[in-house]
């Protein structure tokens, strides 16, 4: 899966859909995770994914260059705007926008008070937020504005993920076994 970045640096290339496709063809985690960082992208966005061993890898990319964030543990909340500042200034990030880091800074403080033994649906049930400032499941009222499009949630130590089209507290989510 993936969320929209912003860097500067676009260029004639791939197209994100076509990478996702190209990664989910693979027989192995290594193997998607190549495709995506061995591909001329066309611009950057953020790709999660999963595998078969129950590894997690994010990859924050641009058209030019990529960041790979593998975890072990813990949650790990990404919105649309790049995590490492680094990467950020190097690709010329425009400026993150307020309700990007509001959301991710929400979700995490939410899921500061998840309990040992937590579920993908318990992290579900969060997506659904509507309270604050920076609301995690976003509806649009208007042509012009941004709405949460659907929402997925990775368990890799459970090998299991959810995904949810349209808003989370609409959607009825679907779970996947990996």
């Amino acid at each position: 899966g993936n969320t929209n970045l912003v860097p500067n640096d676009a260029r004639p290339g791939v197209h994100y859909l076509a990478l996702i496709h190209e990664a989910l063809r693979q027989r192995d985690l290594a193997g998607a995770v190549g495709r995506l960082t061995g591909a001329q992208r066309l611009s950057g966005h953020y790709f999660y994914l999963g595998g078969p061993d129950g590894e997690f890898r994010g990859l924050e990319t641009c058209a030019t260059r990529y960041l790979q964030v593998g975890l072990s543990g813990g949650l790990y909340v990404h919105t649309n705007h790049y995590r490492d500042r680094e990467l950020a200034e190097e690709v010329g990030e425009v400026s993150p926008s307020t309700n990007s880091l509001g959301r991710q800074e929400r979700m995490e403080m939410l899921a500061r008070d998840l309990t040992a033994g937590v579920t993908a649906t318990d992290i579900s049930q969060l997506l659904q937020n509507h309270e604050g400032e920076h609301v995690i499941c976003r509806h649009a009222r208007g042509p012009a504005d941004a709405a949460t499009l659907g929402a997925a949630v990775m368990c890799p130590e459970r090998r299991e993920m959810l995904v949810g089209v349209g808003n989370p507290c609409t959607s009825e989510f679907k779970a996947f076994a990996v």
